[in-house]
């Protein structure tokens, strides 16, 4: 599964690949017309969170490239732990959060401009009807940030494309995929209209009616 940035500046949004024929998408936003953001009653009535609160499409679509552009790593698992209850009231802490002392995740964008020169390897990537394209690429071993904890071992995947655009991805690719296959999976530009096909014929999106907020 490969989670996508692809172009972040040109607002395209965010998606996995599964396996090797499915995508997904890894962000959302429920629109929710002005009318009915500034109806109590309604609102009331459907369990909308008081929090949410009316935005355009636009506003709706940049939020979620903020946050795709925000991908933070660590490129060392941090320590972990359930931290005890401190003095001898309250609850026993369940959840588990960072060792006090541990680093901060790294924003991706950071740590490539810190790669040495020897981590880049330039890879083919495709024909074109006007040239070849090619890129250099780096691939590191890292842990996704999960709900602020260390998620999974993963691939950051660093593509510089041949006009200096810098892309991102995240993969839980195994091991033993190539460089040259990773390169040639994150440049197929067409699978974010895909899955949005998908959705509305196989999951049954277009038609997919709900009561309440949470539905």
């Amino acid at each position: 599964m490969i989670w996508k940035g692809g172009q972040l500046s040109g607002g395209r949004i965010p998606w996995i690949r599964t396996l090797e024929s499915y995508r997904t998408l890894i962000d959302k936003r429920l629109y929710l017309p002005e009318d009915w953001a500034n109806d109590p009653d309604r609102r009331g009535m459907c369990s909308v969170p008081e929090e949410i609160t009316f935005k355009t499409k636009a506003e709706g679509g940049w939020e979620m490239l903020l946050n795709a552009i925000d991908t933070r790593v660590w490129l060392e698992r941090p320590k972990v732990e359930v931290p005890k209850r401190k003095g001898g009231q309250g609850r026993h802490p369940t959840r588990k959060q960072l060792v006090e002392g541990e680093p901060k995740p790294i924003e991706v964008r950071k740590i490539a401009e810190e790669l040495p020169d020897d981590a880049w390897d330039t890879i083919f990537l495709r024909d074109t009807e006007r040239k070849e394209l090619w890129c250099d690429m780096a691939c590191l071993r890292v842990h996704q940030v999960r709900d602020g904890l260390p998620g999974p071992e993963s691939r950051l995947i660093i593509r510089k494309d041949d006009n200096g655009e810098m892309k991102y991805q995240l993969s839980n690719a195994s091991p033993n995929v190539t460089k040259n296959r990773l390169a040639e999976m994150s440049c197929s530009r067409y699978w974010v209209e895909r899955a949005f096909e998908d959705g509305k014929g196989e999951v049954g999106m277009a038609d997919y009616e709900v009561r309440g907020w949470t539905g």
